[in-house]
């Protein structure tokens, strides 16, 4: 049985927990990881991102495998472990992922779909990231800690302890809990009291029923927007979860979405994009019509604002049916741009915004 500090799900106020699990071979990270999964629920799922790249592998994960329990269910992710994770979750207590390392290197090297690109690892956890933020159930991830091994010291090498480093810590801010393991021992050294939590700031937006009209609820997100600590959270995480992914510009939608937009192009040290309601901007401008959940518009931008080829990260406070974001997508591409991926504050999931942007990297930092 563990013992404090590993709380229940009751003790944590029944919120899901996000547990990373760090360490280095041989440390005990991934035995202590299936003690916990074990303790915090029956229904496990367990994702192992190794590939059986020869027999000796092959033969490895087979024991592993069998030395599971036999109620849990066991899933080898080859390829995306965000998109294994949102379909086989449902109806799960835990979801184990074993191990980061792995899949980062099965990607990197060639050992599995999509292998030897960059920002296709990086797109893949991020989406994994974004799993975290919004599973209904509890989720542990296991890597290893890049300076406790020994690298390569070749190009590839490098590389991939860049792209694992980045990994880690992108993971760990997703993370509500982190455990580094020392000789066999968790040491706990980022505990859910030390950053408020999405359910913190989703009690921050205030319901406005009836407004811009009957039978609409809208979010007010100026509460969060008056405490310091909730506006420089917000900021901070969008930048943390972009900043690998190197975009050129942030494009933000009038007019909440400057509120983030300005900000966060900043932080990352990028220009800034206005998208603009119809007939607001001063230049030659294109244009795309959108519906709202409550209306029609239209949104522009200047013709010289994104460059062919050029990284467009797209920001908006919040994600409703999709189709200011859908819109500004298409302003992107019509001046030969690059979408990136959209970041939000707030999604409003009933809606289903995101089969609008299927096509592309989604996060938001609260979802309805």
């Amino acid at each position: 049985m563990l013992t404090p500090p590993y709380r229940s799900r009751e003790t944590a106020g029944n919120q899901a927990r996000r547990i990373l699990v760090l360490g280095g071979a041989r440390s005990g990270k991934s035995d202590f990881a299936a003690a916990l999964a074990a303790q915090l629920g029956r229904q496990v799922l367990f994702v192992a991102t190794a590939w059986p790249s020869d027999d000796a592998m092959a033969a490895r994960i087979a024991a592993h495998r069998a030395s599971r329990p036999a109620h849990w269910r066991t899933v080898e992710a080859q390829g995306s472990v965000a998109a294994v994770l949102r379909a086989e979750g449902t109806g799960t207590d835990v979801c184990l992922v074993d191990c980061l390392t792995l899949l980062v290197a099965g990607l990197l090297t060639g050992d599995g779909p999509g292998a030897g690109h960059q920002e296709q690892v990086r797109r893949e956890i991020e989406g994994l990231a974004d799993c975290m933020g919004h599973a209904p159930c509890d989720m542990i991830v296991v890597s290893n800690e890049v300076g406790m091994g020994v690298v390569p010291p070749t190009a590839v090498g490098q590389e991939f302890a860049d792209l694992l480093g980045w990994a880690n810590r992108r993971v760990a801010e997703a993370a509500s809990e982190v455990y580094l393991m020392v000789a066999g021992i968790p040491v706990s050294i980022k505990s859910v009291s030390s950053a408020r939590s999405e359910m913190d700031l989703a009690q921050m937006i205030r319901d406005v029923p009836d407004f811009p009209q009957p039978g609409i609820v809208f979010k007010d997100i100026t509460p969060l927007l008056a405490d310091p600590q909730a506006l420089q959270q917000v900021v901070e995480e969008l930048a943390a979860r972009y900043k690998g992914l190197k975009p050129d510009l942030v494009a933000a939608v009038e007019s909440r979405g400057f509120i983030f937009g300005a900000p966060l192009a900043y932080r990352l040290g990028v220009g800034f994009v206005p998208v603009r309601k119809g007939g607001k901007l001063p230049w030659q401008s294109i244009g795309a019509e959108y519906s709202l959940e409550y209306g029609t518009a239209r949104l522009e931008v200047h013709i010289d604002a994104i460059a062919p080829g050029q990284r467009v990260l797209v920001v908006d406070d919040l994600l409703a049916t999709g189709g200011t974001a859908r819109a500004t997508a298409q302003l992107v591409e019509q001046l030969g741009g690059k979408v990136l991926g959209f970041a939000f504050l707030v999604e409003l999931g009933f809606l289903n915004g995101r089969e609008k942007l299927a096509d592309y990297e989604v996060t938001s930092l609260i979802r309805f």
